[in-house]
């Protein structure tokens, strides 16, 4: 259930939509999201998971990337690069 046509399938059109990039290899899930979305809690755009490693279901998987998702925020101000792409500076 991990290739991208699942997940995409399993998320829904409205939450794929902020997914820039999604790989599965050697058992490690890794999202890239689409700029500026933003975690407030976690300040990446990314999402990565080890389902295998951490005894989780697919129910599991797909109920945590929801809530990682749904957390969201399109802000450019958490968002840890410009919209130029580059990293911001930190001090």
């Amino acid at each position: 259930m991990y290739t991208e046509a699942q997940m995409k399938k399993a998320l829904g059109a409205k939450r794929w939509e902020k997914v820039q990039d999604y790989s599965f290899n050697c058992g490690v899930m890794d999202f890239a999201f689409k700029l500026p979305w933003t975690h407030p809690g976690y300040g990446t755009t990314t999402w990565v998971c080890e389902p295998y490693e951490n005894r989780m279901t697919k129910k599991d998987v797909v109920d945590d990337l929801k809530y990682f998702i749904d957390g969201l925020e399109h802000d450019w101000k958490l968002c840890p690069y410009n919209p130029d792409g580059t990293a911001k500076e930190t001090a």
